[in-house]
């Protein structure tokens, strides 16, 4: 079974993407950024070691980890945003692993498998996969959705977009690249077209 990763810098709607081609297409959609969410919840391997390097004033009232707080610590500060993608990368790389494996060993109907995530280049993710599918929004685009979904301001949001590899440096790396700039609809007719020539629909 074919193995796909779908990526590209926040605000750029790859998971929307990704959806269309888990409804549409049958894929069988692995969400790495859930993963990623998942590894630091109380009980995980990387909580503690998260409270042993960035303090208990991250955590919320019920003990769990607060992704904003932790967010705006990281996303400031160079050295501390890469030691955490030290405790939590290996433990995402393995989970995604996991989930590969089980979805050729149940055999289902599943068209193809599709990696979700923000950091399938970094993580290296992209290297043990059959075509990586980039998606582009322009900049002023991507600040505006992340206004309205996230609620931050302007410069948080450019603080978050600046830590990200930069799209020069993104579209490098795609076999394909999918414009989702327009209506959405505009950004469908790409993703069938990609879905005809990839699996020969």
């Amino acid at each position: 079974m074919k193995v796909v990763g779908i990526t590209g810098g926040s605000g750029t709607g790859k998971s929307a993407i990704a959806s269309y081609f888990e409804e549409k297409y049958q894929a069988y959609r692995i969400d790495a950024d859930k993963i990623g969410h998942q590894v630091i919840k109380k009980g995980m391997p990387a909580y503690d070691l998260i409270i042993k390097n960035f303090g208990s004033t991250i955590l919320d009232e019920v003990g769990e980890i607060n992704r904003k707080i932790l967010g705006s610590i990281v996303f400031s500060d160079e050295k501390k945003l890469k030691l955490l993608n030290s405790i939590t990368h290996p433990l995402i790389i393995s989970m995604i692993n996991h989930e590969i494996e089980k979805c050729i060993l149940q055999n289902q109907q599943y068209s193809f498998i599709l990696i979700d995530g923000a950091l399938l280049i970094e993580t290296k993710i992209y290297e043990n996969i059959d075509e990586l599918w980039v998606v582009y929004v322009h900049l002023e685009q991507r600040i505006q959705r992340l206004k309205k979904r996230d609620n931050l301001s302007r410069k948080q949001i450019l603080q978050r977009i600046e830590k990200q590899m930069s799209w020069e440096i993104l579209q490098q790396y795609a076999d394909r690249i999918i414009d989702n700039s327009g209506e959405f609809i505009e950004t469908i007719i790409q993703c069938d077209k990609i879905a005809k020539e990839f699996l020969h629909f």
